[in-house]
């Protein structure tokens, strides 16, 4: 496994004053770049006796129930394709905290329905899945059992928090929200723009209403924009449609989005270290320079950490290149038969006379019939070597396959389930050791 660490570890900054070491992602079946995260954070802890957090993004849209994992087509042994076993409804555009737990039998009842070669751990897999759903306030509380069953890493932080309630007692940063809107916006988008690589959006600014960086989510309906209305005296929050928000109402859940998610948590008084992914990594510069310049404050350091670990197969690739040759050499063979197979015999002979005649002679009609026998010759020695032909669609169709296979092969991201344990256990090993002495309680 080929591990990325911003900044190296030996260069860490160590978690200050004893706050917890934070990290977090959606709940879902993720790849080994996600549970380096977790392996990162839980041997910081280890050897630094502070304990780590993990925060459930909870308020996003996503699906945690499909799996998927490559197998060779049926049709096409040289070629791979990737395949799909979703364990459980997913209700659409609605986030995972916003919806029921799935019964925890039928998902169990799904696992039997893998091939029977897929390289996964079923007893595992349904050990953690049992009994997943009683008592679940929801399908992210559900997979967060889950995850905790199946990964020690994960396992190792304290009792989750998930993001749709981390506003909660948050009475008086709604409340600046709301009174210091335009002035919150314009920051943010100013922080935006300033990292535009890491692709977040700007926050809506009109006449009238601002956007506030919050989700407003309700039970098994999709979530929707937080507006700052000003039209009156008052300011007040509202939906897109115009709908007035009681953040005190207990129908209606005001989450943070992302940048201002990660703000909360990495706030000095809560937080010591926070671990971020890639993606994580790229957009919280953003937040960096928001919050020092709303709320004149900085964020507690952070830390990227991922990993690439691939799985192997025994099956053809190819680049685009060694397509486009294959692809000229297919069109090029039959009618080249003669010269790339070094024939000498008379159709041969009369071939490259023909052609001889033609450099010379001008007169359309005796050319056209010359070609019509060169097209003649081109098929007896087709059908005198068939074999060579074959060979050349053979090679045309493993380019195509092999093109295929080059874009399975180098992902990323299957789910860890796909991995063997003993291999998470090294990736384990491999944190522990690498990191610097120097980590220790402050």
């Amino acid at each position: 496994m080929q591990t990325r660490v911003e900044p190296p570890l030996e260069a860490w900054p160590r978690p200050t004053a004893r706050k917890p070491i934070w990290t977090g992602h959606q709940v879902s079946f993720f790849h080994p770049g996600i549970v380096a995260k977790y392996l990162a954070a839980q041997a910081v802890s280890a050897r630094s006796e502070i304990p780590f957090h993990n925060i459930v993004v909870d308020q996003d849209v996503y699906d945690p129930l499909t799996l998927r994992w490559p197998q060779r087509h049926p049709d096409h042994p040289d070629r791979l394709t990737v395949e799909r076993l979703t364990l459980g409804p997913v209700v659409p555009d609605v986030p995972v905290g916003m919806q029921p737990a799935v019964e925890a039998e039928s998902m169990i009842a799904r696992v039997g329905a893998m091939p029977a070669g897929l390289a996964i751990d079923r007893e595992r897999l349904v050990a953690a899945l049992r009994h997943s759903d009683r008592d679940a306030a929801s399908l992210a509380f559900q997979m967060d059992r889950v995850l905790r069953r199946l990964l020690p890493g994960y396992a190792a932080a304290e009792p989750s928090a998930f993001a749709s309630a981390l506003l909660r007692p948050e009475a008086g940063l709604l409340d600046r929200l709301l009174r210091d809107a335009p002035r919150c916006a314009k920051l943010y988008n100013e922080a935006v723009r300033q990292h535009a690589a890491a692709g977040m959006s700007a926050l809506s600014v009109e006449p009238y209403r601002v956007e506030a960086p919050l989700w407003a989510l309700r039970w098994m309906e999709p979530r929707e924009r937080v507006y700052v209305d000003l039209a009156d005296s008052e300011p007040l929050f509202t939906t897109d449609a115009g709908e007035p928000i009681d953040p005190a109402d207990e129908g209606v859940v005001l989450a943070p989005r992302a940048l201002l998610m990660t703000a909360l948590l990495r706030r000095p008084d809560r937080c010591g270290l926070f671990i971020h992914g890639t993606g994580g990594w790229a957009y919280d510069r953003i937040t960096e320079a928001w919050w020092a310049r709303w709320r004149g404050e900085t964020l507690a350091p952070m830390a990227v950490v991922t990993a690439d670990a691939r799985l192997e197969f025994d099956a053809p690739t190819a680049s685009p290149r060694d397509l486009e040759r294959a692809v000229w050499w297919a069109h090029h063979l039959p009618h080249n038969l003669d010269r790339e197979l070094g024939l000498t015999g008379s159709p041969a002979r009369e071939k490259q006379a023909l052609l001889d005649q033609m450099d010379d002679d001008r007169d359309p009609r005796r050319r056209r019939a010359a070609f019509e026998v060169i097209h003649q010759i081109n098929r007896q020695l087709a059908d005198a070597h068939p074999e060579a032909l074959a060979a050349a669609r053979r090679r045309l169709d493993r380019a195509r396959a092999g093109v295929v296979n080059a874009r399975v092969t180098r992902k990323r991201d299957w789910p860890f389930l796909l991995y063997p344990a003993e291999a998470a256990a090294g990736w384990s090993r491999r944190f522990a050791l690498a990191l610097p002495q120097e980590v220790r309680p402050c």
